[in-house]
């Protein structure tokens, strides 16, 4: 645990033990968090600011929400356009009039370049692209996050970094390391006269036996894998689960989409929704509607989800958050 200020009485920075009196504590690094700590620094109030996790600096936004999601799907698109424009080059210039439709023909490009690393191509291969993708990711969402820091920080807010748990009506313990050991390494008490509950919105994975197995991800999950997975099923048609289907499927991920409602997305507009189900197509997306996901299974390398509706067996498995 670390403090990076010395505005709360009580304390010394870089105090890792003891109490801290102040005037307003927020419990949590978010968006709604950071700017009510900041507002209140500026007032002449002495604030304290708790986060639990360094890499959440800023909130769910930038380090594992619409910032680093947009940044992939971007990256995504682009080289989905890459690749096309360099399949349409090569079919002016070798098989025109073959009838091969654009889509496909980039992306036996995109495969050829990434079983035969050696074949000469204006776009790159789809891991190569993917992992230049995480890399973009993974840069500016650490710039975002440090800027965050840097930004609150700035205003005379005490940051303070640990897990905090009530012990009173205004005071907190804020506990380093492992908050559930016997003794945890380091403490620090915070009372103040007014607190704010700021902790955010968590991952949620379905009550489906097989949620829990090593291939199944959450929405957070998912955007990190290491590598791009050969096949992904999403489990859920909602907005966020289109968006990863999208993302992966421009990088040639065989992707397939498991909606327990009767229609994609039934709550937009039908024509919208249309639109979207056909852009999805276009992609090689496999959108099994009305489905229900009974059980998932970890076997032979791959996890296969089984239920009313159909099968399907795939690299990795992931779902929304609530």
């Amino acid at each position: 645990m670390t403090t990076d200020n010395n505005t709360a009485s009580g304390a010394q920075a870089g105090t890792t033990t003891g109490s801290i009196d102040c005037d307003v504590l927020v419990v949590g690094f978010g968006k709604a968090g950071k700017t009510i700590a900041m507002t209140r620094a500026k007032a002449g109030d002495r604030v304290v600011l708790v986060e639990k996790s360094p890499s959440m600096y800023g909130g769910t936004c930038i380090n594992v929400g619409c910032v680093p999601t947009k940044t992939l799907l971007t990256d995504a698109h682009r080289h989905a356009g890459e690749l096309l424009a360099a399949a349409r080059t090569g079919a002016d210039t070798a098989s025109a009039g073959t009838g091969t439709g654009s889509t496909d023909t980039a992306d036996s490009a995109a495969r050829t370049a990434d079983s035969e690393p050696g074949t000469a191509t204006t776009a790159p291969s789809h891991d190569a692209a993917f992992s230049a993708a995480r890399s973009h990711r993974d840069s500016f969402i650490g710039t975002l996050n440090a800027a965050n820091h840097a930004m609150v920080e700035n205003t005379g807010v005490l940051v303070v970094d640990g897990h905090a748990t009530f012990t009173g009506p205004r005071t907190v313990t804020v506990t380093g390391g492992d908050p559930a050991a016997a003794h945890p390494a380091e403490q620090l008490t915070v009372t103040a006269d007014t607190v704010v509950i700021n902790t955010g919105s968590v991952p949620v994975r379905p009550p489906i036996p097989g949620a829990d197995g090593p291939r199944v991800l959450d929405s957070t999950g998912v955007q990190m894998l290491p590598e791009r997975p050969r096949r992904l099923a999403i489990v859920g048609g909602g907005p966020i689960g289109l968006e990863f289907a999208t993302m992966f499927a421009q990088f040639g991920t065989e992707v397939t989409v498991l909606d327990g409602s009767p229609r994609l997305l039934p709550r937009f507009d039908r024509d919208i929704a249309d639109a979207v189900h056909a852009d999805l197509r276009d992609l090689g997306v496999t959108v099994l509607s009305g489905v229900t996901v009974e059980e998932i299974a970890d076997a032979a390398g791959a996890a296969a989800g089984a239920g009313a509706g159909g099968d399907a067996t795939t690299d990795a498995a992931g779902g929304g958050g609530r």
